[in-house]
């Protein structure tokens, strides 16, 4: 009888797709990542990045008030919601570490040729899908959003690479649990 082994390539998309989760965490938290974030906005005073944890000119911290003018008042969100909402932009860096050990779990898997291994990094794999599709959902809603809502101010303002970053983290780690769940191989003793 075989044993069940990892196929490597969904060990390689899961390390890709924690790279890209990584990526999108750690927007705007420095001016050296400044230019990844989930939304751009040229104010009259320069450009506003917002990121999961800060936006331009701002501390990090889970969840955080926008500046003033961004969102009018009249708008059914104001006040204390957006906070809340940013403040689920947490879920980045939880999918990331999710991911991560899925990759870890995955790499000893193929190093030691263990089904357990493999079954493990299938519900890592699929418990992440499910965090990713969750934020994509929250990124896509509240900065689509923020987005028409600044425009409507007649201010130019954008989407930003970290939303595209989550979008394809969640394609390449959906397609790294097919692979895992599907193409798993028999190895001869």
């Amino acid at each position: 009888m075989g044993r069940l082994c990892i196929a490597p390539s969904s060990v390689f998309l899961t390390f890709v797709a924690c790279l890209l989760l990584i990526l999108a965490s750690v927007s705007c938290v420095s001016k050296s990542v400044d230019s990844i974030s989930f939304l751009n906005a040229d104010f009259s005073n320069g450009t506003i990045n917002f990121g999961a944890l800060a936006y331009t000119g701002s501390g990090r911290h889970v969840g955080y008030d926008f500046p003033n003018g961004v969102v009018p008042n009249m708008s059914p969100f104001t006040g204390d919601y957006f906070h809340v909402l940013t403040g689920f932009m947490i879920l980045h860096p939880i999918a990331a570490g999710f991911t991560g050990v899925g990759f870890i779990v995955g790499t000893l898997g193929l190093i030691f040729r263990s089904p357990i291994a493999a079954g493990f990094m299938t519900y890592l794999s699929i418990l992440a899908s499910s965090l990713i599709f969750i934020a994509l959902c929250f990124d896509l809603g509240l900065w689509i959003y923020v987005r028409n809502q600044i425009r409507h101010q007649g201010i130019h303002a954008e989407l930003g690479k970290a939303v595209w970053f989550t979008l394809s983290a969640y394609i390449i780690n959906m397609l790294a649990y097919i692979l895992g769940a599907c193409a798993v191989v028999e190895i001869a003793n």
